[in-house]
């Protein structure tokens, strides 16, 4: 992977760390960008760094709207655009998170996958522990 990449990794990292949504936290993170790893083994056809790049701002967004698909799919092409990151790329990053809601209908195999790694977390039983270990955070409430 480019260091431009790796450079926009830490730029998505530098953004959920500010989320307090303990649904949605690095832990959230980590464990989808893990998960769409290990699916896109599944699919040689795959670009995984497309997947690996769009796991790791497929959140962001929550930090401005719950409906946060859009917004994080603008902000990371913007993001690599900025930084240098051909179009193309940064459209195929878009479009593998702007769909990923679990009602959603993603139009890239990459979308597909990461929709559902962050599904398969959703359902994560540790995830859900650390959350009824926060039940009084409003974020939590919501969810169950």
């Amino acid at each position: 992977m480019i260091v431009a990449l790796r450079e926009s990794i830490e730029v998505a990292k530098g953004y959920i760390q500010k989320m307090t949504d303990p649904v949605h936290d690095m832990n959230h993170v980590k464990s989808v960008v893990s998960l769409s790893l290990r699916l896109a083994k599944e699919f040689p056809i795959a670009d995984r760094d497309v997947i690996e790049i769009a796991t790791w701002w497929h959140d962001v967004g929550r930090l401005f709207d719950e409906r946060h698909e859009p917004i994080s799919a603008q902000v990371a092409y913007d993001s690599l655009i900025e930084n240098g990151i051909g179009k193309k790329f940064s459209k195929a990053v878009y479009d593998a998170i702007v769909f990923h809601r679990w009602n959603m209908k993603p139009k890239t195999l990459e979308g597909k996958i990461v929709r559902d790694a962050d599904k398969l977390d959703f359902i994560n039983i540790k995830r859900w522990e650390r959350c009824i270990n926060k039940k009084s955070d409003p974020n939590c409430k919501k969810h169950y």
